[in-house]
């Protein structure tokens, strides 16, 4: 028997309502193609059989998609500023793996123009451009260590991004970012915090931020390498075996045994505004007296004695 928050036999195979088996996902990268991420497309390239053979260890049939991107705003003749790859049959998925890291060997990671990058724009593309399996899971996996754009040109904001995931049943997202940087993380966990899970709206959308560099590695570093491949492998397995447990917290590796948050309805954005501009309410210095309360309470000076202060 199937629990309440399943959508379909076609996608489960297991009555968990912590826990998921799929059987089948679509999976879309999305790819920083800017100069500083040579090594982790390289990474990217050099595990996707891995990430294929962990899938098919959970039994889940897998269709990867690609989109790679820059900034919208950094037009340059010869670089593509957003891109979703096609593949046979006019797919943006597919199920050959030589045939994936074709297009995955094709990238290029150079230029990019101002630090901002159009983060959202590339995951709205994905969104309404690519031909989604209904009976499958969603899942967008991201790799990017810029800040995203506020404000898009495919969307206009990251609110329309997130009532945009919500239409188009988006089952998983998983960031990987420069976790050092709280407003790049702030920008990311947003996303996470506005949009309910599809199986069980009760709680936030399966998926967390995990950390694109390793802390005691340098770019290039093999040790930075590993730390990526591991990050890489650990979402594989997590949003196969293990789909609808937790992977929110500060775990760059997110265990699938925790608990998610519970899903908020309204906007994130505006809660945490709002919890911020208490803070600073409450922050603030107390209103100066005016000169006739200063008179009333204030000693005299002592005599004899200059004021340090004049």
């Amino acid at each position: 028997m199937i629990d309440d928050f399943s959508i379909s036999e076609d996608t489960i195979v297991t009555t968990s309502k912590t826990a998921r088996t799929l059987r089948r996902a679509d999976v879309m990268f999305l790819l920083d193609c800017t100069n500083t991420m040579e090594d982790t497309l390289d990474v990217v390239t050099s595990t996707i059989d891995e990430v294929v053979e962990t899938y098919a260890g959970s039994k889940v049939q897998i269709r990867l998609g690609l989109v790679e991107f820059r900034d919208l705003d950094w037009p340059k003749e010869g670089f593509e500023s957003l891109k979703i790859h096609t593949f046979e049959s006019d797919s943006n998925f597919t199920l050959d793996v030589e045939q994936y890291q074709e297009a995955l060997s094709s990238l290029e990671a150079s230029g990019g123009g101002p630090v901002p990058e159009s983060i959202w724009d590339a995951m709205a593309l994905a969104s309404l451009e690519a031909d989604w399996d209904e009976k499958a899971d969603k899942v967008m996996v991201l790799f990017s260590d810029a800040i995203p754009r506020r404000k898009g040109q495919i969307v206009e904001s990251v609110c329309d991004l997130c009532e945009l995931l919500k239409a188009k049943k988006i089952d998983q997202l998983h960031f990987v970012i420069d976790r050092e940087d709280p407003k790049k993380v702030q920008r990311f966990t947003d996303v996470l915090r506005c949009i309910p899970d599809v199986r069980d709206p009760r709680n936030t959308i399966f998926g967390n931020t995990y950390s694109i560099a390793s802390k005691s590695h340098g770019k290039g570093d093999r040790g930075h390498l590993d730390h990526l491949k591991r990050v890489l492998l650990n979402i594989a397995k997590t949003s196969g075996d293990h789909a609808g447990g937790n992977t929110s917290g500060s775990n760059p590796y997110a265990s699938a045994d925790s608990t998610r948050q519970q899903h908020i309805k309204g906007c994130a954005l505006e809660r945490r505004s709002g919890q911020l501009e208490k803070k600073k309410s409450q922050s603030k210095p107390k209103p100066r007296r005016n000169s006739e309360d200063d008179d009333e309470d204030r000693s005299p000076p002592h005599p004899g004695k200059k004021n340090p202060y004049q």
